[in-house]
């Protein structure tokens, strides 16, 4: 290993700090500055990152492990120190980094490589744009990549020419993608002020392919982005992920009571009082539970003990 190489993991030690870390985006040039990284310490960077993930590096690198046991967050100072230098090559191990988590929920990834493409700018789009347009790629992965889109419109207006357009055609695709990932797209483009998008969007919300519990239904984007709408017939029952989630913990304490027994958590508690407070549906209890033989209160046209009674 070089001198040159062992510096790099030093200079980041020294630089270390956890509210800079989390604040990054409010510090400008902190690693050129602080870390004195150069587009020679690319290559450095890039491994350093990729530490993130992989748990048995193909080369040993005992400088570097003995420094993540003191400072494990080098992986994302690495992120964000080739954001800075806009270090394009950095982009397809940064998404091979997005493609190694699977399903799995990070919040350093999550919050953080937004911010490290939106830096990186408009030498990533078109790679970016292709690797979202990638439905065999993970779900999380694609939904990061959105927003990291976003950031770069937002650094950089000129690339919304070629950004509003490709997530445009994306959500186009509502039918075939999760609700999630067109939830995101749409919400992107709300936030772009993309009204070009507009129409794309009512369809969206009309098929019931949006989910509605993140910034609202389809009369208050349409209101947002400031346009009349094509009066699309929108959606009985439109698709709430948050509505869902109270309605479950509200059918386990049906079930809870009726067995006697300990499966409504503290949480489902929580979230039955959640509900009341937004819907004004108060939560079930012994003194006006649901009769066996009464119509199950899910909405199924069947009676409770044939649906979601115990």
């Amino acid at each position: 290993m070089s001198n040159s190489s062992q510096a790099v993991v030093d200079r980041l030690c020294e630089a270390s700090n956890i509210d800079l870390v989390q604040n990054w985006s409010e510090h400008e040039g902190h690693y050129l500055a602080s870390c004195r990284v150069s587009q020679a310490d690319v290559p450095r960077l890039i491994a350093i990152a990729q530490r993130w993930t992989l748990d048995d590096p193909q080369v040993a690198d005992d400088e570097l492990e003995k420094a993540l046991e003191s400072h494990p967050l080098l992986p994302v100072m690495a992120w964000q120190a080739l954001g800075e230098l806009r270090s394009v090559d950095a982009v397809e191990p940064l998404l091979g980094l997005l493609v190694g988590f699977g399903d799995e929920f990070d919040e350093w990834s999550s919050e953080e490589l937004p911010l490290v493409f939106g830096k990186i700018g408009a030498p990533a789009v078109d790679r970016l744009i292709a690797f979202a347009e990638h439905g065999e790629h993970p779900e999380i992965a694609r939904s990061i990549v959105i927003r990291g889109l976003a950031k770069i419109a937002d650094y950089e207006p000129d690339t919304r020419q070629t950004i509003t357009p490709a997530l445009t055609d994306m959500l186009s695709r509502f039918e075939d993608e999760p609700i999630d990932f067109n939830t995101t797209v749409m919400t992107v483009l709300h936030d772009l002020g993309a009204v070009e998008a507009a129409e794309t969007i009512e369809r969206a919300f009309s098929a019931n392919a949006i989910d509605v519990s993140l910034i609202g239904d389809w009369e208050k984007v349409r209101s947002g982005l400031g346009v009349e709408g094509m009066g699309l017939p929108m959606p009985v029952k439109p698709y709430n992920s948050l509505g869902e989630l109270f309605e479950n913990a509200a059918m386990r304490m049906m079930r809870a009571q009726f067995a006697d027994d300990e499966s409504y958590s503290e949480s489902d508690r929580h979230l039955t009082t959640e509900r009341s407070r937004f819907t004004g549906i108060q939560p079930a209890t012994r003194e006006n539970r649901v009769g066996r033989n009464e119509a199950c209160p899910c909405g199924s046209g069947k009676k409770f003990k044939k649906c979601c009674g115990p």
